[in-house]
């Protein structure tokens, strides 16, 4: 319990929808990158369910320490991949998509009535490029291995943000903006 007697716990639940194999696979993808993310700042985690198949997961539930630090909240939403598919002999090109809710996100009793293709928060493309793009932000990178071991902030940095703007003089906010949405593209 945190000092004003509310709970200071984070649920996140990953779990897949439409895609078989395919999205079970991600469903796993994306648990293994949140864990690394959490591991990586040191945050105290427990996975409470881990509903797993021969080839990836259905499901998973993670609780873990809230950190003044950061907040997982933009990440409540649907997560998309695209890509050549390893469980496809004709190797064509696959769609995939995994749901992740936080319980201290205002979406989290919403997300249920938005899980469908067109609402997802950010796609993974893996081919014919490669590139991770945020849809309500506009930001995006190429460097997709780098977004997969953990290293989101670039997405909780600019959510957070964003939430700061009316703080922010404009042209500060600009710079900033600017300067992030380099990040990870080519010289």
């Amino acid at each position: 319990m945190n000092k004003d007697g509310t709970n200071s716990h984070g649920k996140l639940v990953i779990a897949c929808g439409s895609g078989g194999l395919e999205s079970q696979d991600w469903c796993l993808i994306l648990f293994r990158m949140y864990v690394c993310f959490l591991e990586r700042w040191g945050i105290d985690y427990k996975i409470v369910s881990f509903n797993r198949n021969t080839i990836g997961i259905f499901s998973a539930e993670i609780h873990f320490e809230h950190s003044d630090k950061f907040s997982l909240e933009s990440e409540s939403g649907i997560h998309r991949l695209v890509r050549i598919s390893p469980f496809d002999r004709n190797q064509r090109r696959h769609t995939s998509f995994v749901s992740v809710r936080l319980n201290d996100s205002p979406m989290y009793n919403e997300l249920s009535h938005e899980s469908e293709y067109g609402n997802q928060i950010r796609s993974y493309v893996m081919h014919p490029y490669k590139m991770v793009k945020d849809h309500r932000t506009g930001i995006e990178t190429d460097n997709v291995h780098d977004i997969l071991s953990g290293n989101i902030e670039l997405f909780l940095g600019i959510t957070m943000l964003e939430k700061t703007e009316s703080k922010i003089p404009e042209k500060v906010l600009k710079a900033i903006k600017d300067h992030v949405q380099t990040i990870g593209r080519p010289s």
